[in-house]
């Protein structure tokens, strides 16, 4: 068992981890026959402390599977296979989906301090965390006494991820990227320093382990853990690498930097932010976190700013919401998982069109998800084809008893308005969609002639493709006739 030191950032790693290194048996084959080799004696080194009775093999705050490190320590030693052709041995969690569930031990103030540090990776990957209802294979997060620690990645089945040290545990606001190392190991992360090509960058010091206060197993923390399938170059900034005194004797060092990376010695193990390669190295395992922005403008274009915008769906978002749009009309719901999402905007005094939205994100960022606020008295409606709506129509109203015309654009979903609109008696407006290359359905005309004008909503019109008219050229025959080409 690793003891943990409550209130020192110098111990605070019986967390680590990696992100640019993801625990996976997929190499080149290029290094395929020298690394088994080497695999294979990490792999038995590993086993020689799997637990009695139990599956599980620790290396400092990681849990790993012993059977599935033994299975593939044995394919590797099958002289019909190459390293290349091995699959993973830790999964991931398919489609980004990842299931928890909170233990009775953690507090309401504790859940928060780890729902905010979800929302960091969420940021950066196409994550969705959902609380646990019926799944079989979640996290359970527990507030635990014996330390800080997860198991790596999906393993089946309950499988437990450990905080003791919580901000207000000594550790302040470290403890949120404490949280941040333990949940990368949970999605599949391990130590930046248990990489396989770790030493071309630092040395460690096993020397100088403080067996006495860590315990004896206290330099197993530091063993290389076969089979990383690394995402980028060594990342001594990640959140997931081990400070140079962790476990150390006082005034000694446990990792240090090969002398060409001396520079990094102090920014190793720093728990204040996802680094560069932390960001990328989750985004390239489960996708990139999607955008939902857009804008709300007037009918003629002007932006409004003010208007409250909120967002719903089957995950949590985990940050500001609802938010106001900005000076230029422009919003940005960021960090979100593919998943159907509903936007809607709202501000006093407006009627917004359309009311509410609802956007489905696979691979890609989903932008104009934009609102027309309109005022008064009001024409709106939706111009589609084939039940699409059709950006960049021309909609004029025609105001027949004055010969005034109003010309607004359709939004990018097809949506158009007119506020404001005048009444008065025998007045009625002709309204009259246009677009290059399109035939629309028989133009409306609305009569605002009551004592009390109604507002009209929903005058749609459905467009359809004008086909291109195909021009002939001839040439001159031999006989002097035209023929056609």
């Amino acid at each position: 068992m690793v003891k943990h030191s409550q209130g020192s950032t110098k111990n605070v790693f019986a967390i680590a981890a990696m992100a640019p290194a993801l625990l996976t048996g997929i190499f080149s084959t290029q290094t395929a026959q020298a690394s088994s080799t080497t695999d294979i004696h990490y792999c038995n080194d590993l086993l020689t402390r799997a637990e009695p009775g139990q599956d599980m093999v620790r290396v400092g705050d990681m849990r790993l599977k012993a059977s599935a490190l033994r299975n593939y320590r044995d394919k590797l030693s099958s002289p019909t296979s190459t390293r290349a052709a091995i699959h993973p041995w830790t999964a991931t969690w398919p489609g980004g989906v990842v299931p928890y569930a909170y233990e009775a031990s953690v507090s309401s103030a504790h859940r928060v301090e780890f729902e905010a540090a979800l929302r960091q990776w969420q940021l950066v990957a196409n994550l969705k965390f959902v609380p646990r209802t019926t799944e079989v294979d979640y996290i359970t997060v527990a507030s635990g006494y014996d330390g800080n620690w997860s198991w790596v990645g999906k393993v089946g089945g309950a499988q437990e991820l450990h905080i003791q040290q919580w901000s207000d545990t000594g550790i302040g606001s470290q403890a949120k990227y404490l949280i941040c190392h333990e949940i990368g190991h949970a999605l599949g992360f391990i130590h930046e320093q248990s990489r396989e090509d770790r030493d071309n960058y630092v040395a460690i010091h096993s020397e100088n382990v403080d067996t006495e206060t860590f315990g004896p197993d206290a330099v197993y923390n530091f063993d290389i853990v076969p089979g990383s399938l690394n995402q980028g170059a060594y990342d001594f900034d990640s959140v997931m690498h081990y400070r140079k005194d962790t476990f150390a004797q006082v005034g000694a060092v446990t990792i240090e930097a090969q002398p060409a990376y001396s520079g990094y010695q102090d920014v190793m193990g720093q728990l204040n932010h996802l680094s560069a390669l932390d960001k990328s190295g989750m985004a390239k395992i489960y996708g990139a976190a999607r955008v939902i922005s857009g804008y709300v403008r007037t009918d003629s274009g002007v932006a409004l700013s003010g208007t409250t915008l909120r967002i719903a769906a089957s995950s949590p978002y985990r940050a500001a919401n609802p938010v106001l749009n900005a000076t230029n009309g422009s919003y940005a719901f960021k960090g979100l998982p593919s998943d159907t999402h509903t936007v809607t905007a709202t501000k006093t005094g407006f009627f917004m069109l359309p009311s509410v939205q609802s956007v489905s994100i696979a691979q890609a960022n989903k932008t104009a998800i934009d609102f027309i606020a309109l005022q008064g008295t009001r024409i709106s409606g939706r111009i589609t084809k084939s039940g699409v709506g059709v950006p960049g129509v021309a909609v004029t109203s025609r105001n027949l008893a004055t010969g005034a015309l109003v010309t607004v654009m359709t939004s990018k979903q097809g949506y158009y308005g007119f506020s404001n609109v005048p009444t008065g008696a025998g007045v009625s407006y002709r309204i009259e969609p246009s677009k290059t290359g399109y035939s629309f359905s028989t133009t409306t005309v609305m009569p605002l002639n009551e004592s009390t004008p109604t507002n009209y909503d929903n005058v749609n019109f459905t467009g359809a493709v004008v086909p291109a008219t195909r021009s002939t050229e001839y040439a001159i025959g031999p006989s002097g006739t035209a023929v056609a080409l």
